[in-house]
């Protein structure tokens, strides 16, 4: 790993310390909602996550904003949001990607 990906892997743990599902009282770093982070040598982010609740509109509405958030760390050139574990799940990838 770089110190670039270093960098972000930091900003990105810092970000999502302080990010708070609407469902649960503990931050995001605390959850097991966060599956894997890949860190790509020119700063491109590409997260799986699964949402608290894969029926729920807030918990869409949450990942859309979660992604705007962490899209907008600096050093992030591009971050794509995997939904998985959840029934559509490329359909919730493509809604909160867009």
């Amino acid at each position: 790993m770089n110190r670039l990906q270093k960098k972000l892997q930091r900003r990105l743990v810092k970000a999502m310390g302080n990010w708070q599902d609407p469902h649960m009282d503990k931050p995001l770093t605390e959850s097991t909602y966060v599956q894997a982070v890949n860190i790509s040598e020119e700063g491109d982010v590409r997260i799986r996550y699964q949402p608290s609740r894969p029926h729920c509109p807030c918990c869409l509405i949450d990942a859309r904003a979660l992604r705007r958030h962490l899209s907008e760390i600096k050093g992030v050139v591009s971050l794509q949001l995997d939904i998985v574990d959840v029934p559509a799940s490329e359909r919730w990838s493509r809604l909160v990607n867009d």
